[in-house]
């Protein structure tokens, strides 16, 4: 009943207020909870509805064991995969866009599914071969190669997916432009994410310290951390994917662009569906130094 509830009736319990394919705006943005509602039917997309019903009859089948009586094989199992598996399940706390949340439900709900559902299809198998009716084993075997074939198909439109290839091409041109002795700050920009992802892979590759600018930063309170920097012997940067973003700070900005990477294998980002193809992804950044000391 619970497997039912996730897969059919909480969804229809939390309708979408909106309904489109990429990651959302702030005009057209879903509440997250609507698209966590949904969270066993993500298993569906990938698995496949026949492994998904499967894996959900077999945990009926293993609740009625262990109420019946405890059976080690069976509790040590459950205890180790359906915690996780039904935390993530009920809220995956993550930005669902496909198919990056899925990473929530790799360690446990993954497993589970198909361990159940195998599980279950073994079991089918031992009734029918210890009953010695023909037409049974073969059902249980072509249900199988059904449940490996369908996870194949899923991929075959996105086999070839690279997520941020070369991206890394655009942060050694920070390290050169900026140098050893400077920090950086990285601005937000609307609604793209570079300000949070940004800072550690420059604090790594570039060994300078790093920040992410917040809402309420303003020129003011760079220049004055530029200046505090310049005591250590840094020099303070800013980093945007928009000049603009730098320009509108510091209109006489010395701004400096990297090299431009283009990935044309990244995965479309989507909510309500498996992702089935790919999206050109462009990487580039805008630095310049903080005027402050008489620069």
């Amino acid at each position: 009943l619970v497997g039912v509830f996730g897969w059919f009736i909480r969804p229809a319990m939390q309708p979408l207020h909106a309904v489109f394919t990429t990651a959302p705006t702030p005009a057209l943005r879903v509440p997250d909870h609507a698209s966590y509602a949904r969270s066993v039917g993500w298993l569906g997309w990938y698995l496949g509805p026949l492994t998904l019903g499967l894996a959900i009859a077999a945990a009926a089948l293993i609740a009625r064991a262990l109420v019946l009586r405890v059976r080690w094989r069976w509790m040590v199992p459950v205890a180790l995969l359906a915690p996780e598996a039904l935390l993530y399940l009920w809220r995956p706390s993550a930005v669902p866009n496909q198919l990056w949340v899925t990473r929530r439900l790799l360690p446990s709900a993954f497993p589970a599914a198909i361990l159940g559902a195998f599980g279950l299809l073994v079991a089918l198998w031992s009734v029918a071969g210890r009953r010695r009716r023909g037409f049974a084993p073969a059902i249980a075997a072509g249900l199988a190669l059904a449940a490996v074939a369908y996870p194949i198909w899923t991929i075959v439109g996105v086999r070839s997916m690279t997520d941020q290839r070369n991206f890394v091409a655009v942060v050694y041109d920070t390290c050169a432009v900026t140098g050893p002795h400077a920090a950086l700050v990285a601005l937000p920009e609307g609604t793209s994410t570079l300000s949070f992802a940004l800072p550690l892979p420059i604090r790594v590759w570039c060994e300078i310290p790093t920040a992410r600018g917040t809402r309420a930063a303003d020129p003011v309170a760079l220049v004055d951390a530029a200046r505090a920097w310049r005591q250590r012997g840094r020099r303070l940067w800013v980093a945007a994917a928009d000049a603009k973003t730098i320009t509108a700070m510091f209109p006489l900005a010395a701004v400096t662009m990297t090299s431009v990477v283009v990935n044309h294998r990244a995965v479309t980002q989507t909510r309500f569906h498996r992702p089935r193809g790919y999206r050109t992804e462009r990487f580039s950044l805008a630095l310049a130094p903080v005027p402050c000391c008489g620069d």
